[in-house]
């Protein structure tokens, strides 16, 4: 993302509502999710042998996937002596 510049405070008005609102209007407007852009990123993590858990998309419309590696079944744990029942 390109940087804004952000106009100088005209004369009179420094402190005023005026600026403010005049920057948020120039301000970029938010990107919103695209579910093309999800969907590339699902594939891309199925092709690294990723599994997607959940997905979080943030109000800027940002995205996050929570994934977990594909593996087999887990193994069984070792025998640990100290486990035995007195």
């Amino acid at each position: 993302m390109g940087k804004v510049k952000l106009p100088p405070p005209t004369e009179g008005k420094t402190n005023g509502f005026h600026w403010a609102k005049k920057t948020a209007a120039r301000a970029m407007p938010a990107k919103k999710f695209s579910v093309i852009e999800g969907k590339r990123v699902l594939k891309m993590l199925e092709e690294k042998g990723l599994k997607p858990l959940a997905l979080e998309v943030a109000p800027d419309g940002g995205f996050r996937f929570e994934v977990a590696p594909l593996s087999g079944p887990a193994s069984e744990a070792d025998v640990n002596p100290w486990d035995k029942v007195l």
